[in-house]
C-alpha cells in the first residue's frame, strides 16, 4: 500500500519532504476499513478520487491551525507513469478550533495511458465537525473533469460526488462501539 521515505531538514521541523508511494490526501474515508466510520465505503471513495500516488510531496505546517502540501506525482494509482506527463497534487488544511477542520486538496495532470494531451482535474473538500464529544459530522465534496478523453471525439467528462457521515462513539464501555449513518450522491453521467 505504501513505501516512502521522509526527510525533515535540520532547523525546519515543520517542513517535510516525502518520496515514494503513499496514500492520497483526498477524501473523508481511508483505505484501512477499521479506520472508517462505516462498514462499507462511499461511491466518492470508490470512483471519484485516487487511492494512492507515487512521487514527491512536500508539506509545511505554518501553525497548529494551517498546513499546506504540494507535490509532483505519477497520477492516480500509478507506480510507474503511463504517459509523458506528471500530475501536480496539493492542498491546504485549516483547523481554526479543535471542533472544526477544513481540508481543500486538488490535483491536475495527464492521466490517460500513452497520452499526455488528456488532462484530469480534481478538487476535494472535506469538512469535519465535532459539535460535542464522540459525535462527528464529516462532509466530503468532489468535483472532477477530464478533457480530450479519446482521439476521435475529444470528449470531456465530469463528475460530482457528495457524502455526509454522521458517527457517534458510545463512551465508557468495555469495547469500542459506535453508530454511523452515511448519505451520498454521485453523478458521473458521462460514464
Amino acid at each position: 500500500e505504501e513505501a516512502y521515505i521522509t526527510y525533515n531538514p535540520p532547523g525546519l521541523p515543520d517542513f517535510q519532504v516525502k518520496a515514494g508511494k503513499f496514500v492520497t490526501m483526498m477524501g473523508a474515508e481511508v483505505i484501512e476499513p477499521w479506520q472508517n466510520a462505516n462498514v462499507s465505503r462511499s461511491l466518492a471513495f470508490t470512483w471519484a478520487i485516487p487511492l494512492t500516488h507515487t512521487g514527491v510531496m512536500t508539506s509545511y505546517a505554518f501553525s497548529e491551525q494551517v498546513s499546506a502540501t504540494l507535490g509532483i506525482v505519477n497520477g492516480w494509482d500509478n507506480v510507474v507513469d503511463s504517459n509523458d506527463g506528471k500530475s501536480v497534487h496539493g492542498g491546504v488544511t485549516i483547523t481554526p478550533v479543535e471542533q472544526f477542520s477544513l481540508a481543500i486538496t486538488g490535483m491536475y495532470g495527464a492521466e490517460q495511458p500513452e497520452r499526455g494531451d488528456s488532462k484530469r482535474g480534481l478538487v476535494d473538500v472535506v469538512a469535519t465537525i465535532t459539535p460535542v464529544e464522540n459525535l462527528v459530522l464529516s462532509l466530503n465534496y468532489d468535483y472532477g473533469n477530464e478533457s480530450e478523453l479519446d482521439v476521435a471525439t475529444r470528449g470531456t467528462a465530469e463528475w460530482n460526488a457528495f457524502s455526509g457521515i454522521l458517527s457517534y462513539d458510545i463512551p465508557d464501555i468495555l469495547v469500542p462501539i459506535g453508530f454511523a449513518l452515511r448519505g451520498e450522491y454521485f453523478d458521473d453521467s458521462d460514464g
